[in-house]
């Protein structure tokens, strides 16, 4: 559903009977905010990579301002051919195999 997030609204969205809805904002394109039924909401952005079309969920406790800042970025990001979200998955991914990470998970 299009429509202008500001403070007042990402602080009190409408959420949905069931499921979720995302809300998306003009200002930067893809843009939005993702609300489920049980009231959880997440800043999200879509655009396209290599043919597919990608989401990425920011992380919890942004202000609308910083989660338009982050949405920027990225958008600049996607715009000079680099992938967002699979570059923070590799990241991640390579966290989760350092030698501490397995051997913590050994002694467990």
């Amino acid at each position: 559903m299009r429509t202008k997030l500001t403070v007042p609204f990402v602080a009190n969205p409408p959420k949905p009977n069931k499921g979720s809805i995302v809300y998306w904002d003009d200002d930067p394109k893809g843009f939005g905010l993702a609300v489920t039924a049980a009231a959880f909401k997440s800043f999200v952005f879509n655009y396209r990579y290599a043919q597919k079309l990608r989401r990425i969920h920011f992380k919890p406790g942004l202000t609308l301002s910083q989660a338009r800042k982050l949405a920027k970025q990225y958008q600049g990001q996607v715009a000079s051919g680099r992938d967002p979200l699979g570059e923070r998955k590799k990241v991640e991914g390579a966290e989760k195999n350092t030698l501490r990470a397995v051997m913590d998970k050994y002694f467990r």
